[in-house]
């Protein structure tokens, strides 16, 4: 029995669009905020995103090629 080292998990991309929109608010919100629709969990280093903003966020995305 051989065992290889933990990866990253995979998960496939939404075959059903994403729509929605996020307000303008500090960077860790709005990274919540996505990861909440998008049915995602998103890590970060909390330095990264001291201070950052994000803008207001509106549309949708169909994962895939």
């Amino acid at each position: 029995m051989t065992h290889r080292p933990a990866g990253p998990a995979r998960t496939p991309f939404r075959s059903s669009p994403l729509l929605g929109a996020i307000a303008a608010q500090p960077l860790a919100a709005g990274l919540i905020a996505f990861g909440q629709q998008a049915g995602v969990q998103v890590s970060v280093s909390g330095q990264l995103l001291r201070d950052k903003q994000a803008g207001a966020v509106q549309g949708d995305l169909t994962g895939g090629s």
